[in-house]
C-alpha cells in the first residue's frame, strides 16, 4: 500500500506510521488499538494482546467477547513498534498508571487522534505529491490540521478498516480467520464488508479445488 511505504520511509516508527500501519495490517477497531499498552506487544511472539479493561477507561465495542490475540506478520511493522517502544515513544502512563502503547506526550492517544492521523496521511497530497482534484496545496484548506477531514479523498479509521477486512478476503483468507482477528462474525461480513462480486469468489474457491 503506497501510503504504508511513504510513512516506512518518511516516517518510521513515528505515531502516524504505528497508528495507521496497525489498523491496515490488523483491521482492528479504533477502540482496541486505543487499549493497547506496552505489554501488550509482544515482541517475541510478534502478537498484540487486545483486552476489555472498562474498569481501567479502555472498553472494546464488544467488550469481552473483543479479547484476543492479533499477529502482526509484517516484518516492517515488527520493527516499527520495536523502534517505537524501545526509542520513540514518550515515557509517560494514563490516569490509571498504565503504559498506553501509543502515546504523546500528554498520555494515552485519544480516538480523535487516530482519525486525525488517518485523515492527514490518506491525502494523495500527502503521500503523493499530487493532487486528483487539480487544488493549489498551497492554497488548500485540506492541508491545514482544522481541514484534514476536508479533503474530499481522505478517509477516518473505519474505512480503513472496511479496506482492510476486504485485502485480507481479496487475499483469499478463509472467513473463519478473517472474523476472529477483525471480531467481526462472518453474517456481518458477508452484508457489510466482503466487496467481492461473484467471479473473484469463484477464482478464490477454485484455488481450494485443484485436484479433486
Amino acid at each position: 500500500m503506497q501510503i504504508i511505504d511513504y510513512l516506512c520511509q518518511y516516517e518510521w516508527a513515528s505515531t502516524a506510521n504505528i497508528a495507521f500501519h496497525t489498523l491496515y495490517h490488523t483491521g482492528m477497531r479504533r477502540s482496541s488499538l486505543y487499549s493497547l499498552d506496552v505489554d501488550d506487544w509482544y515482541t517475541d511472539e510478534q502478537y498484540l494482546a487486545v483486552r476489555h479493561r472498562p474498569e481501567q477507561g479502555t472498553a472494546l465495542k464488544l467488550k469481552s467477547e473483543g479479547d484476543r490475540n492479533v499477529s502482526v506478520t509484517d516484518s516492517r511493522l515488527v520493527e516499527a513498534f520495536n523502534e517505537w517502544v524501545n526509542r520513540q515513544r514518550p515515557d509517560v502512563t494514563d490516569d490509571n498508571e498504565r503504559e498506553p502503547l501509543l502515546a504523546s506526550k500528554q498520555g494515552r492517544f485519544h480516538y480523535k487522534t487516530t482519525s486525525e492521523i488517518c485523515y492527514k496521511v490518506t491525502r494523495p497530497c500527502y503521500f503523493a505529491k499530487s493532487c486528483p482534484h487539480d487544488r493549489d496545496i498551497e492554497k488548500c484548506e485540506g492541508t491545514s490540521y482544522r481541514g484534514y477531514s476536508k479533503y474530499p479523498d481522505s478517509v477516518s479509521s473505519h474505512p480503513i478498516r472496511r479496506s482492510a477486512i476486504t485485502h485480507h478476503l481479496y487475499s483469499d483468507v478463509p472467513k473463519a480467520i478473517v472474523s476472529e482477528r477483525m471480531n467481526v462474525s462472518e453474517k456481518v461480513l458477508d452484508h457489510h464488508y466482503d466487496a467481492r462480486d461473484k467471479e473473484q469468489k469463484r477464482q478464490n474457491r477454485t484455488k481450494y479445488l485443484n485436484g479433486l
